[in-house]
């Protein structure tokens, strides 16, 4: 197989990183009453208010057909209680990101973002039948499997000929994405997120399922089973979406995952099954979540 050409390195990177404008000031404050112990669907719409656009995404989100049941909710406090404080806040850093960076919705990019919303909601899925996580209503690992792939716009924001080139080699030679980014960059968009998601001061649960995801048997055990969750979910959710471009993003399934959550292999087909029927309703989602104004 022919080596694809060389664009930058790993040095060029952390310079570019440390460039990418930090979350807004609205959207931070929104965060940090997310994060408050005492938070709720009345002290989130509070905040939620003083950012419209934010506020607006978040209703259209509750009322599509991921969310809906019956009638349509107007209020915002009523689309928090609807959605979930976890689903909000993956609202509000997606959102705060897909403005910051300004990416140009490409037919790749739009791909990824579809993929990352059926990655997240393939989380409470898979943990619900794992042995090692806790399930909950208010999905904890929603934010880390919708960040996962994050790196890609922050690569289709600094070189965007580039990450074309690389995915479309990658595509062509049927070879794994992070593979090809190492070998014509210098590191994965695993690195690039991990990376973005430390300098915004993110959760090191959700850098640490960013960065190692892809990357299961070097991870270190401080990280924990949820890089082990979203390498499943992102299997998963490739299988259900289907396609060439995430046949490259996404390497086949490590076993060294099932051993982490605990989960038989047996357990696969229904799951895979169950992560299907959640893909038509993830593209309504995707839409609130990564929307391109």
């Amino acid at each position: 197989m022919a080596e694809p050409r060389k664009f930058s390195t790993a040095v060029e990177l952390v310079a570019r990183v440390d460039k990418v404008p930090s979350l807004p000031k609205a959207a931070l404050h929104i965060l940090e009453v997310l994060q408050a112990k005492s938070s709720n669907a009345a002290s989130v719409a509070k905040a939620l208010e003083l950012d419209p656009p934010i506020a607006a995404r978040l209703l259209r989100l509750a009322n599509s057909g991921a969310y809906a049941r019956g009638s349509k909710v107007s209020g915002v406090a009523a689309a928090v209680a609807r959605v979930g404080l976890n689903e909000t806040r993956g609202l509000v850093i997606s959102a705060s990101i897909t403005e910051g960076l300004a990416v140009k919705p490409t037919a790749h990019i739009v791909s990824f973002q579809l993929h990352s919303v059926v990655c997240a909601a393939a989380t409470s899925l898979i943990a619900a039948k794992s042995g090692v996580l806790r399930v909950t209503r208010d999905n904890p690992y929603f934010t880390s499997a919708l960040l996962h792939d994050i790196g890609l716009l922050a690569l289709a924001h600094f070189s965007p000929i580039a990450l074309v080139e690389v995915v479309d080699f990658a595509v062509a030679n049927k070879s794994p994405l992070a593979d090809i980014e190492r070998i014509a960059m210098g590191y994965s968009h695993a690195e690039v997120g991990a990376l973005l998601l430390q300098r915004w001061r993110l959760s090191q649960l959700e850098i640490d399922a960013c960065r190692w995801h892809h990357d299961l048997l070097v991870a270190p055990p401080s990280a924990g089973p949820v890089p082990a969750l979203v390498h499943l979910a992102d299997v998963l959710a490739r299988d259900a979406l289907g396609g060439d471009t995430l046949a490259a993003l996404v390497p086949e399934l490590e076993p060294r995952a099932l051993e982490v959550l605990q989960l038989a292999p047996e357990a696969l087909p229904a799951l895979r099954q169950e992560v299907a029927l959640a893909a038509e309703p993830a593209r309504a989602m995707a839409a609130a979540y990564f929307v391109h104004d």
